[in-house]
This record gives C-alpha cells, sequence and structure tokens, in this order.
C-alpha cells in the first residue's frame, strides 16, 4: 500500500490488496467520527499545545490554537460573534406583520419605531391621510426647467431637417449626430424670444458652432442686413417671460410641423 497525495483528512491510495484496503478505509472512518472531548487529540504527528474553551454564545467546546490564547477567544464562530454582539430588540411591522431587529443605537436616538422599512412607513402614512380625507396628489405639474428641456430637444430637431443637416457658415452636409443647432445671437443675450426664435437658429457642424464661436461673421453675411436688423430689433425689445402653457403649446407646434416634415 502507497500513499500518493495527502491534504487534510483525504488521501488516495493504490493498492491491489483487499485487506490494507478495508483498514484504510477504516482509519479515514475514525478521523471522521472524531467526537468534541477528544479536541486535544493530535490529528497527525504534531502534539496540540492549545487550549479548549467554551462559547460564550452557544455554550459549545472548541480548541483554541496558541498563537490565538493572547486574543483570549471567546466564540466558537463568526456567527456566534455576531449574534453576541445584538443587544437590541425585535420589534414586529405594523403594516406587514414581519419581524425586524433595532440595535440599541438606533432605539436610543428614534425611539421605538413600528414600520420595518420605508415602504411600509409610506403605506402608513397614505392610510392615515385618506382617513382625515385629504386627497393625495394625482398629477404633478412639470417645472419650467423641464418644459424648457424639452423644447429646445423638439426644436432643435426641426431645425437640423429644415436645413436638411447642411451647415448654414461653411456649407458642409453633416451627419444627423455631429450637426448642431447654432444661435446667430448668442441665447445667453438675446433673451428666450431669440433662444427659440426660427430665423435666429439654424444648423451648424460643430467646427463653425464651437471652434469658430458660430463664425458670425459669415452668419450675418447668409441672413442678410434685413434679417439681421430685425432680430437686433427683438434682442432690444423688452424682455418676455413665458410660462408652462406657452412652452407645452410650443412643444406641440413643432412636433407637429416635424410629423408633417417625415410624411
Amino acid at each position: 500500500m502507497k500513499r500518493t497525495g495527502f491534504k487534510r483528512k483525504t488521501f488516495t491510495i493504490k493498492t491491489s490488496n483487499v485487506d490494507a484496503l478495508l483498514k484504510a478505509v477504516k482509519r479515514m472512518k475514525r478521523t471522521k467520527l472524531r467526537k468534541v472531548s477528544n479536541l486535544m487529540e493530535s490529528l497527525g504527528n504534531k502534539p496540540r499545545t492549545g487550549e479548549v474553551r467554551k462559547c460564550q454564545t452557544c455554550q459549545k467546546e472548541f480548541y483554541s490554537r496558541p498563537a490565538l490564547l493572547t486574543r483570549n477567544p471567546r466564540f466558537c464562530s463568526i456567527t456566534c460573534v455576531g449574534k453576541w454582539q445584538k443587544t437590541g430588540e425585535n420589534y414586529n411591522c405594523t403594516v406587514c406583520g414581519k419581524e425586524y431587529y433595532k440595535n440599541n443605537g438606533q432605539i436610543k436616538h428614534r425611539g421605538e419605531t413600528k414600520y420595518c422599512s420605508k415602504k411600509c412607513k409610506g403605506t402608513a402614512m397614505k392610510k392615515m391621510i385618506r382617513a382625515y380625507g385629504y386627497k393625495p396628489q394625482t398629477k404633478v405639474k412639470p417645472r419650467i426647467t423641464t418644459l424648457k428641456r424639452k423644447l429646445w430637444k423638439v426644436f432643435a430637431d426641426y431645425v437640423k431637417k429644415r436645413d436638411k443637416y447642411t451647415c448654414v457658415t461653411c456649407g458642409e452636409v453633416v451627419g444627423s449626430y455631429n450637426c448642431h443647432a447654432g444661435h446667430f445671437i448668442p441665447k445667453s443675450v438675446g433673451g428666450i424670444v431669440l433662444y427659440f426664435h426660427p430665423d435666429n437658429v439654424h444648423a451648424q457642424c460643430a467646427r463653425c458652432n464651437i471652434w469658430l464661436s458660430g463664425n458670425q461673421y459669415l452668419y450675418g453675411e447668409r441672413l442678410g442686413p434685413e434679417k439681421v436688423k430685425e432680430l437686433y430689433a427683438l434682442k432690444n425689445g423688452p424682455p418676455q417671460k413665458w410660462d408652462a402653457e406657452r412652452y407645452e403649446y410650443e412643444i406641440n407646434w413643432y412636433k407637429q410641423l416635424l410629423s408633417e416634415m417625415d410624411d
């Protein structure tokens, strides 16, 4: 009988003798069926020099190595450590009936809560509001910033399709991804009227719109002097302010124009 390999308690045996094979199987069973009382018995050639201690959580005996004795081990496993550290209390949720745990710090600062999660707290608050006769708000009005963002997206698509993705200053035909909607009078100066004015915004390439800052000289030549005067008159006019209804009207108008262009 020859041992070809040994790793912890398992090893392989190569032999033709049946009696030797049975002895080896019995020896393997003995190592597996070792009792707790024999914790100090050595599993190999080296004797055990540690100590057998009792777990403070499950009251089970465990063997501690000499290197770990300096740390004063009191638990047999990590699960027992977690159970020992739980010093809070268990509560039952008033909404779903689920049992949940609260530690002492949470009980001290927040008190004894009635809900296991934010979802259960929200359902309880809704029931309380309905009991007092308040109706929940069904629809929230969109903000002006979101409406402005939606309008710009629809308006820019309309301008690019109207100009057939051709730059107004250099005349280059660009793809839909590289095509920009460039302002003649900048949107930071012109106000809301020139921000979405179809004569002030045209399709431009990335080079003219970003690198050349709009290429204002050629932009003005393409528009002509009459349109330039009209746009500057609108710029010098009284400032305007749009409400949510005006933004929604403009969004629906340019969506309709886009659907007509697609047809």
